[in-house]
């Protein structure tokens, strides 16, 4: 394989940039939406585990290091553009977002527009963060 068709060299962390992470699960549902930095997406291949750059914090988190919902990158991919990953995951546990859903992608907008609820609850999140 070349260097051109390698991943790090496909998309561009360069100066600290951060690639959207677009997370599913291997059933193929949206989980959430994330950030990848050079050192998120390093770890990740070095863990199998799902890292992101928190932008609110500022730092590297490994997703679920506090709820124990560890999350297993199964496969990497890139967009045609080069400027997005998907990654598809195993959950260690049924739920993907802080809330306590199943997916972060728990409201849908309706015709009026207002938004129904399309998934319950989980767990509390009082309980876990």
């Amino acid at each position: 394989m070349s260097k051109e068709e390698t991943l790090e060299f496909l998309v561009d962390f360069s100066e600290g940039k951060l690639v959207p992470t677009i997370v599913q699960n291997v059933e193929g549902e949206v989980l959430y939406l994330s950030s990848t930095n050079q050192e998120a997406f390093d770890k990740m291949r070095e863990t199998k585990t799902v890292w992101r750059y928190s932008k609110t914090n500022d730092r590297l988190l490994q997703v679920g290091s506090a709820s124990g919902k560890i999350e297993y990158v199964e496969e990497i991919y890139v967009n045609c553009f080069q400027n997005t990953l998907l990654l598809r995951v195993k959950q260690e546990k049924d739920f993907a977002c802080h809330t306590g859903m199943h997916s972060c992608f728990y409201r849908r907008l309706k015709q009026d527009d207002s938004l129904e609820m399309t998934q319950k609850q989980i767990v509390n999140p009082e309980e876990i963060y």
